[in-house]
């Protein structure tokens, strides 16, 4: 009997764009079959500042293909921390996700 072994590489993407009230985000990832490493970062605000680390923790581990449940996870962190955006929201750094694995 043969045994196969199927490893899924990991793929890097990244993606910039322009939120609708003129933002700018920009998102580096590492992902496979879910998300491995992942950066946000523009001239939008986070109060606190820590709370970028805290979303892009909470992105750990998740689904990069599930928008949906993306945008469920980081509104879920910014309630827990207490967090406040200004300048994009959970969905428009869902959506730049999408974008990025593209």
């Amino acid at each position: 009997m043969m045994h196969y072994i199927c490893q899924v590489s990991v793929v890097n993407g990244s993606a910039r764009r322009k939120v609708p009230d003129g933002k700018m985000l920009s998102v580096k990832i590492e992902y496979d079959t879910v998300i491995k490493k992942i950066e946000l970062s523009g001239d939008f605000f986070i109060h606190p500042e820590e709370g970028i680390t805290d979303i892009e923790d909470a992105l750990i581990g998740s689904n990069p293909f599930n928008e949906k449940e993306i945008c469920e996870i980081i509104s879920s962190a910014v309630s827990l921390n207490h967090i406040e955006l200004i300048g994009l929201t959970p969905d428009n750094i869902a959506k730049t996700i999408s974008m990025a694995i593209r």
